[in-house]
């Protein structure tokens, strides 16, 4: 009995968390930094190497910071 009310709250706290809306202007910004870090060398063969991600992981977060701190 007590698997079920844990499976609800749960359900309850998974239902009440904020999501984030993806917008076509992060979309943008994200496949110019994919592009960069491709013409970069960031790549081998089809995949991104550790490091090139945490750069556009860096670069994608720093310029939503600046959007923020320009509204």
């Amino acid at each position: 009995m007590d698997d079920e009310k844990d499976k609800i709250i749960r359900k309850e706290n998974t239902d009440k968390a904020k999501r984030h809306v993806w917008k076509s202007s992060e979309d943008k910004i994200l496949l110019n930094i994919l592009k960069d870090q491709s013409l970069q060398g960031g790549k081998e063969g089809t995949s991104y190497t550790k490091k090139a991600w945490r750069d556009i992981l860096g670069q994608f977060n720093d310029s939503r910071v600046e959007k923020l701190e320009l509204q």
